[in-house]
């Protein structure tokens, strides 16, 4: 194992530490990170990638598109309570 593997944490607890974050179930959490994993590893594997059960780079994408989706999710829910 690489100095580069331990660069990300292993994906339970980053969706354990998106569902604290963002106060949410972990099985919700688990939901919708794992949609976007697979759309992104899929999309990696089209483009000729190398097949890997773990990429922490692909893990870096996907905790930001998951983190980003519950922060916009945020704001809708607010913008409701405004108007």
């Amino acid at each position: 194992m690489s100095t580069n593997d331990l660069a990300f944490p292993n994906r339970v607890d980053t969706i354990r530490e998106l569902s604290l974050r963002n106060e949410l179930p972990f099985v919700k959490v688990l939901e919708i990170y794992s949609r976007f994993n697979s759309k992104i590893y899929a999309n990696h594997l089209k483009k000729g990638g190398k097949f890997l059960l773990y990429n922490p780079e692909l893990e870096k994408k996907t905790f930001e598109l998951t983190e980003r989706y519950f922060d916009i999710h945020k704001i809708k829910e607010l913008s409701k309570l405004v108007h």
